[in-house]
């Protein structure tokens, strides 16, 4: 079958879903770290002793009182880089792969879409 010049292809389609999908797990990943942080977080307070009675840090008191407090803190103690884009490589790793696929199936499911119904596509 013959190419036209305007037809991208495979692994075009796949480098484009591996770049959105790095670039966005990247810019995303601080946001990322504060949720997962505050997840482990999460319990019930005891109201007299303002200790966590619930959840995985059931007898410490909380470390921060909202998720804006996390990530500022997280900035002030551990920093951007260390603390903020921690686990970086690997979100970037798996978001890739997973955008790469997904995306390159999506577009490859509207072009045989197009090519069989022409009238849709005009």
């Amino acid at each position: 079958r013959s190419k036209s010049k305007d037809e991208v292809s495979l692994l075009e389609k796949l480098a484009a879903g591996a770049a959105t999908g790095a670039i966005g797990s990247a810019v995303a990943n601080p946001l990322d770290v504060v949720r997962v942080r505050m997840t482990v977080e999460g319990g019930r307070i005891d109201a007299s002793t303002g200790e966590l009675v619930t959840g995985m840090r059931a007898g410490h008191k909380p470390r921060w009182t909202s998720s804006v407090d996390c990530f500022f803190s997280t900035w002030r103690h551990e920093g951007i880089v260390s603390g903020l884009w921690r686990g970086v490589g690997a979100t970037v790793a798996r978001a890739s792969l997973l955008s790469a696929g997904r995306d390159a199936r999506a577009r490859e499911r509207t072009r045989t879409h197009a090519q069989t119904h022409p009238r849709t596509h005009a």
